[in-house]
């Protein structure tokens, strides 16, 4: 892809210190690790950043408005302030000298003054344009900001609800157990079981007295 349907770009940002990349010379300009070339013949572009992030521009994006975007990019915003003050000092000076000349003298230095003026116009674009991609650009991130703050929230009162519930369970599995070894030692055993339990234990120290015979709480066997 190539630069035509977007010479202005290329002329401002090649002016602004901007140059061919290696790969790609007559399709990507580039500055430091920030790129900008255009994508498609009818003047759609990109610009990627130095973190990677990538910035479409449909066609119809004033050049003002990309070359700002890729000044600020490219952190070279205050650049552009600092020459918009030296044009104007200029500016200012040779007015100073135009009212000293002759009439006929007058013409280049006219000639040159509205050079520099078109050119002081075109930079209070871009800086006008830079300022505004800085404020959508903090508006855009203040949004995304809050929004990551309601998600933690919800998903803090959904870990909070599901701690609860979790309690709630080990306390209701904590009762049941109670209350059924509570229930389990309230049993009442039958006569008939009481009875067995009793000759059970006099055939047990039956056995035990007997000489010779192990002391053991096993079965003992039937005496004849």
């Amino acid at each position: 892809m190539t630069w035509n349907p977007r010479l202005a770009i290329v002329e401002a940002l090649e002016e602004a210190g901007w140059s061919g990349d290696e790969e790609n010379p007559l399709g990507l300009l580039r500055h430091g690790e920030t790129v900008w070339g255009v994508t498609s013949p009818a003047g759609d572009s990109s610009l990627t950043e130095r973190g990677g992030a990538v910035i479409d521009f449909p066609a119809d994006t004033s050049a003002a408005l990309i070359v700002a975007a890729c000044l600020a990019a490219s952190g070279q915003a205050g650049d552009q302030a600092a020459e918009l003050k030296r044009l104007r000092l200029a500016l200012s000076s040779a007015k100073r000298r135009a009212k000293r000349r002759q009439p006929h003298e007058r013409e280049g230095l006219i000639f040159h003054l509205e050079r520099q003026n078109d050119r002081l116009y075109g930079l209070a674009q871009i800086a006008n344009a830079a300022a505004e991609v800085s404020a959508k650009g903090w508006d855009e991130a203040r949004r995304e900001a809050g929004k990551l703050r309601e998600m933690n929230g919800r998903l803090r009162t959904r870990i909070a609800d599901g701690e609860a519930r979790l309690e709630a369970v080990h306390g209701d599995v904590a009762d049941q157990l109670v209350q059924e070894g509570a229930r389990r030692r309230k049993v009442a055993w039958s006569p008939m079981e009481v009875t067995a339990a009793a000759e059970w234990g006099d055939a047990a120290a039956f056995v035990r007295s007997l000489p010779g015979k192990p002391a053991s709480d096993e079965t003992p066997a039937q005496v004849p």
